[in-house]
């Protein structure tokens, strides 16, 4: 694949993360929930976080699990955008 990066700021640094994401991925969903919860205890806890994407009248859910909470933050909304774009309409241009 094409290697490609890109920077953003906003409201934190899972903020910005996501608005990052979206000028790589050319797409812009709204978050509507997103929930961080413990699923093991201790020092190196896993945390598992839940988003709620709606891109246009669809609403998409991810989730990711990591010890570091910005990667499972990744993981989940990654997850979300490409759930969203194996429903999104596809055009096919035909011709030569």
């Amino acid at each position: 694949g094409i290697e490609r990066e890109a920077s953003a700021s906003g409201n934190g640094q899972i903020d910005a993360l996501f608005k990052a994401i979206d000028r790589l991925v050319g797409r812009h969903c709204e978050l509507e929930a997103f929930h961080v919860d413990a699923v093991s205890p201790g020092e190196d806890a896993q945390g598992q976080v839940t988003v709620h994407l709606r891109c246009g009248t669809q609403v998409y859910n991810g989730r990711g699990v990591a010890t570091d909470v910005i990667e499972a933050s990744i993981r989940a909304y990654l997850m979300a955008l490409n759930r969203a774009a194996l429903t999104a309409p596809v055009s096919v241009s035909g011709g030569e």
